[in-house]
């Protein structure tokens, strides 16, 4: 182990693998595995029924086990309501390897196979134990000196530079980093007046399509299609696709009713709406269309 007053070591690891036998895996080895406690419990030939095997053995969950293990070891044959012995001389050699285990834990003595096997079975754990040896290094102290990064002018003066230390240069290296710029106040508001109705319940609408139909953006709006702010020079409209691909027939009876006037109690704009006009395919000049989608 090494003390707090070495402060430069030579580190060489190597890493070393070691099996550790878990508690059903030591019991196993004392006691026996639940494959061979059960063919104990039957005589040569002899068949019992399910039924009296769970009373014996007292769990299910362990007799299953233990069928499952002694129909691979083909010690027992089963049905659906019957176990039966079919081997005449039996030896647990999973417990005697787990006892062998207990006592030489190197897990390269064994065979992978049934190590994997003992593990999926939960009667065996495999760790790593890491083993470092430390060694003095060439620039070993048995006290610390602190390095100096700066010449001051009065080392200069009194000379006491002359027995220091001092830290190697890198050019390289990085400089302290500068806080530079800031968000906006205006973005500073707009946050926080996010976070406080999203914490209110609220939620935000998805607002990442650019490109939007004249019908969304102006006509569902109740702007007229004669409206200066639909002209060239206030609107980019789209060449390529020029038009959008439909209206959604009821709201585009309803938008045309209410533009040319006559429902809703209102005399409209009185003009005929075109439904072209509404196709035209534009750059969304504003977010209020989304909330129009939203609500619709």
């Amino acid at each position: 182990t090494a003390t707090t007053e070495i402060y430069t070591q030579a580190f060489v690891g190597s890493v070393r693998c070691v099996q550790e036998t878990a508690p059903e895996g030591a019991k196993a080895a004392n006691e026996g595995t639940p494959e061979f406690k059960l063919i104990q419990l039957l005589k040569t030939g002899e068949e019992k029924t399910r039924e009296e095997m769970g009373k014996i053995w007292g769990s299910q969950d362990g007799l299953q086990i233990a069928i499952n293990k002694g129909m691979q070891s083909k010690w027992i044959v089963c049905t659906k309501t019957t176990i039966k012995r079919i081997a005449e001389e039996v030896k647990d050699e999973t417990a005697s390897k787990l006892k062998t285990m207990l006592a030489n834990k190197v897990p390269g003595d064994y065979d992978k196979k049934m190590l994997q096997d003992l593990k999926k079975r939960q009667l065996l754990s495999i760790k790593k134990i890491k083993f470092y040896k430390v060694t003095k290094g060439p620039n070993f102290q048995p006290k610390r000196q602190a390095e100096i990064a700066d010449l001051t002018a009065e080392m200069l003066a009194k000379k006491t530079w002359e027995g220091v230390k001092f830290k190697k240069l890198n050019p390289l290296a990085k400089g302290k980093e500068l806080s530079t710029g800031n968000f906006h106040p205006l973005f500073q508001l707009r946050d926080q007046f996010r976070s406080i109705l999203l914490e209110l319940g609220f939620e935000e609408m998805p607002t990442d399509f650019y490109v939007d139909s004249s019908f969304w953006n102006f006509d569902a709006l109740f702007i007229p299609q004669q409206h200066p702010a639909r002209d060239m020079q206030d609107t980019f409209f789209l060449s390529e696709p020029e038009l959008c691909n439909s209206l959604n027939p009821d709201l585009k009876d309803n938008v045309k009713k209410a533009h040319e006037g006559n429902c809703y109690g209102s005399i409209g704009y009185r003009y005929n709406w075109e439904p072209e006009e509404a196709r035209k395919n534009i750059m969304r000049t504003h977010t209020t269309p989304c909330s129009a989608r939203m609500l619709l």
